[in-house]
């Protein structure tokens, strides 16, 4: 043991590891901005750090195949979890464009309302105007 009874911090990490490192905290540092700014849902951040994590679990998996090819049964649950991403990606698309067509669609029926409320507002009949006008000209006035 060191003097003072502080014991040795472990050498820091190396390669990927920590790259890895380096952008979790880079995501959670993001993450706390965001809070703090009021921007954006919180979740999406979240989704990023967890899918820098689940990046780091399946490096670590390749890893611990020895490097070579990782065998069917853990490809098949890496495929079966990266295609459920995309279907949420997907849904979240999806989502997003029926939220736009909902408020050009709210867009459009204000607009139409407006203008049937203009259409009703307008004098029925003759208006003073033109009363005037039809005056002068046959010189009644």
């Amino acid at each position: 043991m060191p003097a003072g009874g502080l014991t040795d911090a472990p050498p820091p990490p190396s390669g990927w590891i920590a790259e890895a490192l380096s952008a979790v905290r880079q995501l959670a540092g993001e993450a706390a901005e965001l809070r703090q700014a009021g921007e954006g849902p919180l979740t999406e951040a979240l989704a990023q750090f967890l899918t820098a994590q689940y990046v780091m679990a399946a490096r670590a998996a390749v890893q611990h195949a020895g490097g070579g090819p990782l065998d069917l049964p853990a490809l098949r649950a890496l495929c079966a979890d990266v295609v459920a991403l995309r279907r949420g990606d997907q849904a979240a698309a999806r989502l997003q464009l029926d939220r736009e067509r909902f408020e050009e669609a709210v867009r459009e029926h204000r607009a139409a309302a407006e203008a049937a409320r203009k259409e009703e507002s307008r004098p029925l009949g003759i208006t003073p105007e033109t009363m005037r006008k039809i005056e002068e000209e046959l010189q009644l006035i």
